[in-house]
C-alpha cells in the first residue's frame, strides 16, 4: 500500500486528527536514525498530504484534515459488496495466495481489491501479493468478472504445512 492509500484510508476512519495520523503511519515504520529520521518521514507526510489536497483528494490544513469525496471514490471503488455475512460462513481450513499485477490505469480497482481483501481476513504478504483463507466468496469473484479484473489475478491453493 502507498502513502497515498494509508493517508487517504486513515482519514476514512480518523478525520481530522493529524497528530494520530503521524504517530500511525510512523508506528508501522522502525527508524534507524535517532530523530531526523522521524522528522523527514513527518515532513513527508505533510507534503503528501498539500499534493493530495491540490488532487482534490483532502480537505483540511496544517493540524485538521480530512478525506473530501473524491478521495472516497479514490480509495474505495463505487461498487460495494457486503462481505461480512461470507465471512463468517466459509471454511478457513484452505489457505489461498492472490496474486495480481494490475495495470496503473486501473489503479482504483487496484485498491477496491485490496480493501476487499482485507474485509475478508485475507493478510498482505506484498503489495500484490496476498494470503487468506479459500475459497473467495461468490460475490467477490462475481464482482471480479464485471470489472474485467479476472485477468490480472492468479490464485493458488495452499496448506498449512506447506506454509514456514
Amino acid at each position: 500500500m502507498t502513502l497515498t492509500d494509508e493517508i487517504l484510508f486513515f482519514l476514512s476512519n480518523h478525520p481530522g486528527n493529524y497528530k494520530r495520523l503521524r504517530q500511525d503511519l510512523s508506528h508501522n515504520r522502525t527508524f534507524t536514525e535517532d530523530e531526523r529520521e522521524r522528522q523527514r518521514f513527518n515532513k513527508t507526510i505533510l507534503n503528501t498530504l498539500h499534493k493530495l489536497k491540490k488532487r482534490g483528494l483532502v480537505e483540511g490544513n496544517s493540524n485538521s484534515w480530512k478525506i473530501s469525496q473524491l478521495g472516497k471514490k479514490f480509495l474505495f471503488h463505487p461498487k460495494k459488496l457486503n462481505l461480512d455475512k461470507e465471512k463468517t460462513s466459509r471454511p478457513t481450513t484452505k489457505k489461498l495466495i492472490v496474486m495480481f499485477d494490475i495495470p496503473e490505469t486501473k489503479r482504483v480497482d487496484r485498491n477496491w481489491l485490496r480493501t476487499q481483501l482485507r474485509k475478508i481476513d485475507f493478510m498482505m504478504v506484498q503489495q500484490s501479493v496476498c494470503l487468506g483463507p479459500a475459497p473467495l466468496p461468490q460475490a467477490l469473484v462475481s464482482a471480479l468478472k464485471d470489472l474485467g479484473l479476472l485477468e490480472y489475478l492468479k490464485f493458488f491453493e495452499v496448506k498449512e504445512k506447506d506454509i514456514i
